[in-house]
């Protein structure tokens, strides 16, 4: 397959994947227990149904060819910026994943990209639920920077 028709693929994927998780909403709320990750084929332990859908997700964007990470970027963004709550979560743990995994320089970028992105929202956007989890991202990411950057 051509670069362009992967990386529609990759978009429609991890759109499909949000989509769902705003579908679930009463689900992930419920004490809802899956096996969590194998070894020896054995479960190492029961995880929520988050942690299910979280580290699959984090599995994936481990996997994601480079050229991918703009529409990666761009759809973690959407639903870290979005109004619902396990999306918002969601995206900022998976966000902090791609950063760790990624690298320091990654993680350094995009520390300054978010911190550029929440100064240029207005003021009236400093209550909503959107503001408040792309600063406790940027909270995060901060805690994870190397003290020179």
């Amino acid at each position: 397959k051509s670069g362009r028709e992967s990386e529609n693929i990759s978009c429609k994927l991890l759109d499909s994947v949000f989509h769902c998780v705003k579908l679930c909403g009463s689900e992930l709320s419920l004490p809802v227990m899956l096996p969590g990750v194998m070894c020896n084929g054995q479960p190492q332990h029961e995880v929520s149904l988050y942690e299910h859908i979280c580290t699959h997700l984090c599995a994936l964007v481990a996997y994601l060819p480079h050229h991918h990470f703009h529409t990666l970027e761009r759809i973690l963004l959407q639903n870290v910026l979005s109004w619902d709550l396990h999306c918002s979560l969601l995206a900022s743990d998976t966000w902090c994943f791609m950063d760790r995994w990624g690298g320091s320089d990654l993680l350094a970028t995009h520390t300054h990209l978010l911190a550029d992105i929440l100064m240029d929202l207005p003021s009236a956007a400093r209550d909503t639920i959107p503001y408040l989890a792309l600063s406790s991202l940027l909270n995060r990411l901060v805690r994870l920077l190397e003290k020179d950057q």
